[in-house]
């Protein structure tokens, strides 16, 4: 088990590597190479990061929802985090291993798939960004 302010700080931590990735790896690619796919069963840079803005603002907006009705005023919480049997193993099955590969690979739910939404890069990475200060944001009110 690990006490929340321990998961808040490793939340953080990562979402600030993840803006440090994709501000040096993503925002100097051409549209080609954002949208180059492997095979026609994988997906490109840009409906991966199509997917995480769709997953992602939907998440944001439900834990925003439920911190705000939830959370006491200027009381910290610091209780132990256990997640939930389904939750735990889809975020395990989601993380990447050592090599960055994803070895579980599973289905999204079909609003949640890239490329349906015909976004343009610039607008992309305008939503990934808003995404990910949003993100960080949330983690420090908490």
């Amino acid at each position: 088990m690990m006490r929340s302010s321990e998961l808040l700080d490793a939340l953080k931590k990562d979402s600030l590597s993840i803006n440090d990735i994709f501000q040096s790896q993503f925002l100097s690619l051409s549209i080609d190479q954002l949208n180059w796919k492997p095979d026609i069963h994988s997906w490109s840079i840009s409906e991966c990061l199509e997917h995480i803005v769709l997953s992602g603002q939907f998440y944001i907006n439900e834990i925003t929802n439920s911190f705000l009705s939830h959370k006491p005023e200027n009381e910290p919480i610091n209780i132990n985090f256990k997640p939930g049997l389904i939750g735990n193993y889809s975020a395990k099955s989601m993380k990447p291993g050592n090599s960055g590969e994803i070895k579980n690979k599973m289905k999204t739910f079909k609003r949640m798939e890239p490329g349906k939404s015909g976004i343009d890069a610039k607008k992309l990475f305008t939503d990934f960004g808003k995404y990910q200060d949003d993100l960080i944001l949330l983690i420090e009110k908490a």
